[in-house]
């Protein structure tokens, strides 16, 4: 079956993936969509109004978006697999990251989320570094750069910094270790208001920053058989955890530290999502970085049963039913 194609670190992999990423996304090609831009996307507003779009053919952007899906995919699998969280010897967890992005195809559509999550797992891998013997202030900078970097592309990334104090607590107690998270972080937001105030237009820039902070708490609407399938995706995520709690790895004090970072991700991500002021359902997409992880771990096993295919099987299933439905070849 599919998962075992990717039980492997044969070279023929990488073309596996490339594959297997077009098979679930390709459809977007014919039919190109955009998620708007948050107002507060700094540098997002700046691409789009600096690089001219609308004289190109949509097909490039979405293009993008899927090859840098693949890159991502490819740099989580490397984060976890370095850490000792994975053999060396599989790629399941970038087919499960691919997997997971393209759920619903709102999360398809090619987004400047997807470039913050490039500078999220930047972040993640210095953020990782951090448990290593030696304590390297160099990581601890750049992970909350990172973060500041991603943050203006999709500010609601700027909520990950909780996770970087929760990872640095396990470290240190230091209140220059804690300057410097604040010192990477704000940079960023620094320079671009140098260039605002240079523009004449600081009091612009300050307004925007505080509107983030203006937040009417909405419902928004997920329909029923998008919430059983979400619901479905968690629950496969619970599973891997639970298999990995029972693992011998457990007791490895390290990757006891690096999954518990994973769960306070997946808490934050999840508990957030109320506040965000753009597209909450977008931004529910940042649970499937952490649930992957739980999940590759589910259908990583050692020996593959009958519903480990059988599950990973509906899960396809139900990606490709909501693009028919999304593209009106199906009524539902």
């Amino acid at each position: 079956m599919i998962i075992s194609f990717f039980k492997t670190n044969h070279i023929a992999v990488y073309f596996y993936l490339l594959l297997y990423a077009f098979l679930l996304r390709g459809a977007f090609l014919f039919h190109p969509a955009m998620v708007p831009i948050p107002g507060n996307s700094f540098a997002g507003r700046f691409l789009y109004h600096n690089i001219p779009l609308q004289s190109w053919s949509a097909v490039f952007p979405q293009l993008a978006d899927i090859l840098l899906i693949i890159t991502e995919a490819i740099f989580f699998n490397f984060i976890l697999t370095i850490n000792g969280l994975f053999d060396r010897h599989t790629f399941v967890p970038a087919m499960v990251f691919i997997t997971f992005s393209s759920i619903f195809p709102q999360w398809v559509a090619y987004d400047v989320a997807t470039i913050a999550s490039v500078f999220i797992l930047l972040s993640l891998y210095n953020l990782f570094r951090l448990a290593d013997k030696d304590l390297s202030r160099n990581n601890i900078f750049y992970t909350s750069l990172y973060i500041g970097i991603a943050s203006l592309f999709y500010f609601p990334a700027t909520l990950f910094i909780a996770i970087i104090l929760i990872g640095l607590l396990t470290r240190s107690y230091i209140l220059r270790d804690f300057l410097l998270i604040v010192i990477g972080f704000i940079l960023p937001f620094y320079f671009i208001g140098i260039w605002f105030y240079y523009q004449g237009d600081l009091d612009n820039y300050i307004n925007i920053l505080l509107s983030v902070f203006r937040t009417k708490y909405t419902l928004f609407y997920i329909s029923t058989p998008e919430l059983i399938f979400l619901a479905f995706a968690i629950i496969l995520s619970i599973a891997g955890f639970f298999v990995w709690f029972s693992s011998s790895e457990y007791k490895v004090i390290k990757q006891r530290r690096l999954m518990n970072l994973f769960i306070f991700y997946f808490i934050i991500s999840a508990l957030a999502t109320p506040a965000i002021n753009s597209d909450k359902f977008i931004y529910l997409k940042t649970l499937m970085l952490p649930a992957s992880v739980f999940a590759a771990r589910f259908f990583d096993a050692k020996n593959l049963r009958f519903y480990h295919h059988i599950l990973f099987v509906l899960l396809l299933g139900g990606i490709v039913f909501f693009q028919l439905v999304y593209f009106k070849v199906i009524g539902f």
